[in-house]
């Protein structure tokens, strides 16, 4: 709730900014009437009234005080805005190092810091947005610009690291929920087995059943950033094994751009896309670029329990199958770094393909077959 206030309140101030940039300017101008024809005293009473007003440069008093700026609705809003993330960035430190109920590493220490991380992002973003309006209102167009220098930068880095922290604090609340449920269920599994005293005293001698066991509680979950954010991305705990498949196409935070790089080379190379004109999506910069597109977007890469990894694909026409995706697979290989690889499998409701990946030395695993284990009957009789 009280990160939605949060959100809520940054949002309204970056409307109202926006509302103050873009508000065009009101001219006070009045129709100049025409004087003629009256008299001397009502002719200097009107040449009075239709004269301009004085421009506001501070008001009286030294001369020093002549040279300020006017103080007008986008200074006054950006001074606020600035005001209003410094205080958001500087009220929500990070306090878990010196807690006394959090423990430092543990999924619950970390979901606090990372909401502390998101709302400083958003602090952040604020006073840039607050020094834009600000330099708008004491130079223009030009000061603006000059402001937007520095403020742009900082609120893309903040932007990026508050969406990170938000992330990281989702994976750590579901951590430590899980955490939780397992402890419940510990507790209820204990008292499933305490002795029924109905059954240990059936003669009813008044002997006391022993005291249920105690219950073997799981430890708390000790979590860094990436093991957060792996776990908000895969949906729950998820260990890479050093060497395996997995660990070549995922990050340790839960990131796939490792495989998503090889299979974009691995359909290069097998010449499943073709090439496509892309506008460049840098505010300001109208160049095209020439940018490959596979014939098959990927979706996701799942980790299983023995190091594999499951990579899955979605054909981006109707006339990439199986066969043609078969085409990439030695690539894929190469460009994975991965010794083997299965055969593509249509999941005929969402029409993707799913091929698994592997490092396991598959010649020595011991072979399986479909028939029974044979049994010894050669045993000697007693």
């Amino acid at each position: 709730m009280k990160r939605m206030l949060t959100t809520t309140s940054a949002t309204a101030a970056l409307t109202a900014a926006a509302v103050a940039l873009t508000a065009p300017a009101v001219a006070h101008a009045a129709a100049d009437p025409s004087c003629e024809g009256l008299s001397d005293n009502l002719r200097k009473l009107c040449e009075i009234g239709n004269s301009p007003a004085p421009t506001n440069t501070g008001g009286g008093g030294p001369e020093w005080m002549q040279g300020l700026p006017d103080l007008s609705i986008p200074i006054g809003i950006g001074a606020a805005l600035i005001v209003m993330g410094a205080i958001i960035v500087i009220t929500h430190r990070d306090k878990a190092s010196t807690s006394r109920t959090l423990r430092p590493g543990t999924a619950r220490a970390g979901a606090y810091s990372a909401g502390q991380r998101e709302e400083r992002a958003i602090g952040a973003v604020m006073a840039a947005v607050g020094a834009v309006v600000l330099g708008w209102g004491l130079g223009g167009l030009g000061g603006a610009l000059i402001a937007a220098v520095v403020a742009v930068p900082v609120a893309l880095i903040a932007g990026r690291a508050g969406e990170r922290a938000e992330q990281a604090q989702r994976g750590y609340e579901q951590a430590d929920a899980a955490w939780r449920q397992d402890v419940e269920m510990a507790k209820l599994n204990a008292q499933l087995h305490r002795p029924n005293p109905a059954e240990f005293d059936p003669l009813g001698l008044g002997i006391s059943p022993p005291p249920a066991p105690a219950p073997v509680l799981p430890a708390e979950p000790m979590m860094t950033d990436e093991d957060a954010l792996r776990y908000a991305r895969m949906g729950g705990h998820v260990e890479l094994i050093p060497g395996s498949a997995a660990a070549s196409l995922v990050a340790r935070d839960g990131s796939w751009t490792a495989a998503e790089s090889a299979w974009i080379e691995a359909c290069k190379a097998a010449r499943l896309g073709g090439a496509e004109m892309r506008q460049s999506r840098i505010p300001g910069v109208n160049g095209v670029s020439e940018v490959f597109v596979p014939g098959a977007d990927l979706v996701r890469v799942e980790v299983l329990e023995d190091g594999d990894a499951a990579v899955v694909v979605r054909p981006r026409s109707l006339a990439v199958g199986a066969t043609e995706l078969a085409a990439a697979t030695p690539f894929l290989l190469r460009t994975a770094r991965v010794r083997h690889a299965g055969a593509w499998v249509r999941a005929h409701s969402t029409d993707e393909f799913v091929i698994v990946l592997s490092n396991r030395d598959l010649a020595a695993a011991p072979e399986q077959t479909s028939g029974p284990a044979p049994v010894d009957d050669d045993d000697e009789w007693v």
